[in-house]
C-alpha cells in the first residue's frame, strides 16, 4: 500500500503529496483495535508516521519505487 502511497505522490498532475495522502490514508492504515480518545488524539501522530514511510519509502523498507 505504501509503495502504490509513494507512485501517486510522484505524479506531478496528482498535486497529492505525501502529506495529503497521510491524512487521508493514515488513519486507515493504522487504525486501533479499539476507538477511544487516546486513539482519536493520536490520530495526527499516525499521519505523520504515514508521511514518514511515503517519504522515506527506498530507506525504510531497502527497495526502489518500480515504475
Amino acid at each position: 500500500m505504501i509503495s502504490f502511497l509513494v507512485k501517486v505522490a510522484a505524479e506531478e498532475e496528482n498535486k497529492m503529496g505525501p502529506s495529503n495522502l497521510a491524512t487521508c490514508f493514515g488513519t486507515n492504515i493504522l487504525r486501533p483495535k479499539e476507538q477511544t480518545i487516546e486513539s482519536t488524539l493520536s490520530i495526527p501522530r499516525s499521519n505523520s508516521c504515514v508521511e514518514y514511510m511515503i517519504q522515506y519509502f527506498d530507506i525504510l523498507f531497502q527497495q526502489p519505487v518500480k515504475k
